[in-house]
């Protein structure tokens, strides 16, 4: 994680210290091979969701949203990883007959930690869609469908957990797997049982 400074109030009157991270905190990341940069520059002011806005500047904007977060998933995750792994491209849906793009929120610990998984964690489910991310209705928010396995979440893509659907999600590894694992074991060791008995 980048070297964090806490900034103190001068009077009684004056609000809490708060963490103030330093202006080279994108010199650790890359993405294609390329460092981020130590340009600090991304303004809120700015819509960093027009595709005329290079992938590098849009990543900006994200990586210092997840690296000013409370939350310590997300922290962990960016502290873990120095790597991104794909470029933050939204998923475009149909809201009331019109084709929009997704917009990211940045309200909730999954919301953060989504971003975090989908930009840092190696994609696990290959070819394989959830069924959720396969529909073009479906209000995202990323464009590709991206699971990290059965570590990350038991498996469920990044946008399903973003949205706070991870539980439902077609790909999660959910109880029907141990079920059927356990179906699989007990049919197994009770055949064995009457095979030694006879």
């Amino acid at each position: 994680m980048p070297d964090i400074k806490v900034e103190k109030g001068e009077g009684m009157d004056d609000p809490p210290a708060r963490l103030a991270l330093p202006p080279n905190m994108f010199t650790p990341y890359v993405f294609d091979d390329e460092s981020l940069g130590q340009d600090s520059d991304a303004n809120e002011d700015i819509d960093y969701w027009k595709d005329s806005l290079s992938p590098k500047k849009r990543l900006r904007f994200a990586l210092k949203k997840l690296l000013e977060c409370e939350f310590s998933q997300t922290l962990a995750v960016t502290a873990e990883h120095k790597t991104i792994l794909r470029p933050l491209w939204l998923k475009q849906c149909w809201v009331k007959g019109q084709l929009v793009t997704s917009n990211l929120k940045w309200e909730r610990q999954e919301h953060y930690t989504g971003i975090a998984r989908y930009l840092f964690t190696p994609k696990e489910n290959g070819e394989k869609t959830c069924t959720k991310c396969k529909t073009i209705d479906n209000f995202g928010p990323f464009a590709e469908c991206v699971a990290g396995g059965r570590a990350v979440h038991r498996g469920a893509c990044f946008s399903c957990y973003y949205k706070g659907e991870g539980k439902s999600c077609s790909l999660r590894i959910g109880m029907l797997f141990f079920v059927v694992v356990f179906v699989f074991i007990f049919s197994i060791t009770g055949s064995l049982m009457i095979c030694k008995s006879t």
